[in-house]
C-alpha cells in the first residue's frame, strides 16, 4: 500500500513539473510566493532522488525560481548570498 501511494505521489509531482516547465501553466490564484515555495518543495523531492535526470531538473526548476525570485525582489543577488 505504502509503495503505490510513493507511486502516486511521484506521478502527480511529475506531472505538475511538466505543466510548469514546460508549459508555463499555473493556477490563476498563485501569486509568485506561492510559485516559489511549490518549485523549492519539487526541487527538494528531486533532490532526494539523488540522480543524474533527478538533478537535471531541478536546475530546469532553479531557472523558474530565479525568475520568480527576480520578480519579488528585483534582483537575484538577495536569493544567492543571503
Amino acid at each position: 500500500m505504502i509503495r503505490i501511494r510513493e507511486n502516486f505521489l511521484e506521478l502527480c509531482i511529475e506531472e505538475v513539473y511538466c505543466l510548469i516547465t514546460e508549459e508555463d501553466h499555473w493556477p490563476e490564484n498563485f501569486d509568485n510566493d506561492k510559485k516559489l515555495k511549490l518549485l523549492d518543495r519539487i526541487q527538494k523531492f528531486y533532490e532526494k532522488q539523488d540522480t543524474v535526470s533527478a538533478y537535471k531538473k531541478c536546475a530546469q526548476l532553479q531557472k523558474h525560481i530565479d525568475l520568480y525570485q527576480y520578480e519579488i525582489s528585483g534582483s537575484f543577488k538577495e536569493e544567492i548570498f543571503n
